[in-house]
């Protein structure tokens, strides 16, 4: 019986492990992605549309969804001035459900995810 019941919370801790870091990968992926784009932005000054629509499209690949680039630099600065890349969205994940203090299975969730960068133009 002990063994039973130690075996079943070890599979529920390998659960939870396995979910969290499918959302620690995915961070991981948008802040690799934000890297990407701040450096082409560093070479032209700002974002421009053809990269802005190709960075939207590759975040919603990674399952990010209502995207706001809101404080980013979208018109061209001259060299040496400030540029930055703020990405925010919201992606979903599984977590454990413990609503009244009960282990309810798993429940998806959207989780908000911010990354902002900031970098000198060289253009």
């Amino acid at each position: 019986m002990t063994v039973g019941i130690s075996l079943l919370a070890m599979a529920v801790v390998v659960m939870v492990y396995l979910n969290l870091s499918q959302l620690m990968l995915t961070k991981l992926e948008i802040s690799q992605l934000s890297r990407k784009y701040i450096l082409r932005m560093e070479t032209k000054g700002y974002l421009d549309e053809g990269d802005k629509s190709a960075l939207l499209s590759e975040l919603t690949c990674l399952g990010m969804q209502e995207i706001e680039l809101g404080d980013s630099t979208l018109s061209p600065v001259g060299y040496g001035e400030d540029i930055c890349l703020s990405v925010k969205g919201t992606v979903t994940g599984r977590i454990l459900n413990m609503e009244d203090g009960w282990l309810n299975g798993f429940m998806q969730r959207e989780f908000i995810v911010e990354e902002n960068r900031v970098s000198t133009a060289k253009n």
